[in-house]
């Protein structure tokens, strides 16, 4: 299976350029069609357990800081959920891992998902892997038991690939073109990458856990104007400053910032005690933007969101309604001065995006959409 793999990425000539991924995107009616057609071939051909009204999840996702809430608990909403978290057994930088710790996860892995199948029979299996952790035939594997597999990518734009190390490509491009379906969540325009080796893709941003982020407060209490939660890196210690300096204090939380890091609960609290609360829409060091988690868990805690112009997270919000956008520091400084000036203006924004994503952005609306492209035509 391996030396087959190597043979396919060899006739791609790996990494595709940046024409050959825009000439194969395809647009959300194109993506639902071509998933529709695999996953009818698969039922044609008798290799898919199906499913009525709840379908059974096998998911497999290591709870490291917002997986839990937002790819696990969600689920629950919409199917009966058996939640493999392998926790810190395995260490992927382990010396041996490629020879050793990679082979005994995926053996393991699937192992879980058989046993948990012989028991009752599992429809769908989710994850939230990379090639780093998983080899593809453990997939092809799970497919086999006439299950519909299904992996989440929030980091494709610059890590689909990622590193090559001992001929295993570390990012999703290692195992994408063996699962049923792939969810892209962080710009429509990774779409072409997957065509390009063979998958199937979807592209479908991040939501929102209601029962998290978007229960009210009584009484709610704005007492923080400006607040940033999230790492410090890149170009966000230069903005921050900026923002200071022009007089006007932001209160921020996260690693290498001041006041430490956060866990979720205090993060949702910071939101709920802001009147702003600022993104930076770029990823990683780079200037490309992308989506963000914090696009829909910040106005879902009825706090205006003030984050970097991106024209696909324009879709999902009305600018100045339910979102404000800037362009550069002096934008963002002109835009902050006038809020500050008009805070009630800015809590309408908050009020109105809040309703906005616990309408239309929660994950278990992404859940169910994503369950109405892969069910069953029977």
């Amino acid at each position: 299976m391996k030396q087959t793999f190597n043979k396919y990425f060899s006739k791609i000539k790996q990494p595709i350029s940046a024409r050959e991924i825009e000439k194969h995107y395809l647009d959300e009616k194109a993506q639902i069609t071509r998933i529709k057609k695999h996953i009818c071939d698969r039922e044609a051909n008798y290799e898919l357990t199906p499913w009525n009204s709840r379908p059974r999840i096998f998911i497999a996702v290591r709870t490291v800081n917002w997986e839990k809430s937002g790819l696990v608990d969600s689920w629950r909403d919409v199917a009966d959920v058996v939640h493999y978290d392998w926790e810190n057994a395995y260490d992927q930088n382990s010396k041996d891992w490629f020879e050793r710790g990679r082979v005994e996860f995926s053996n393991r892995l699937y192992q879980s998902v058989a046993l948990e199948n012989e028991k009752k029979p599992i429809h769908v299996f989710f994850s939230y892997l990379s090639g780093r952790w998983v080899d593809r035939w453990v997939i092809e594997r799970i497919r086999s038991l006439g299950i519909i597999t299904i992996n989440y990518d929030f980091d494709d734009s610059k890590k689909f690939w990622n590193s090559k190390i001992r001929g295993v490509y570390t990012g999703s491009a290692e195992i994408a073109s063996a699962y049923d379906v792939c969810v892209s969540a962080q710009s429509g325009k990774n779409i072409g990458k997957y065509i390009a080796i063979g998958a199937n893709p979807i592209f479908l941003p991040s939501g929102v856990n209601e029962s998290k982020f978007g229960v009210e407060r009584n009484p709610i209490i704005r007492d923080l104007f400006v607040s940033f939660v999230g790492q410090n890196y890149g170009r966000r210690s230069k903005m921050i400053s900026y923002i200071k300096k022009n007089g006007i204090d932001v209160y921020t939380r996260g690693i290498n910032w001041p006041h430490g890091s956060v866990g979720e609960d205090e993060m949702v609290a910071i939101y709920h005690r802001s009147v702003i609360s600022l993104g930076f829409g770029y990823i990683g060091k780079s200037r490309m933007v992308g989506l963000k988690g914090r696009d829909f868990e910040v106005p879902a805690c009825g706090c205006a969101y003030m984050t970097t112009y991106n024209s696909e997270l324009e879709k999902y919000f009305v600018p100045e309604k339910e979102i404000v956008f800037y362009s550069g520091e002096k934008e963002l400084m002109e835009k902050l001065r006038y809020y500050s000036a008009n805070q009630k203006e800015a809590k309408e924004i908050g009020d109105r995006g809040r309703e906005r994503v616990l309408r239309e952005h929660t994950w278990s609306a992404r859940w169910r959409y994503l369950l109405s492209v892969i069910k069953s035509s029977a």
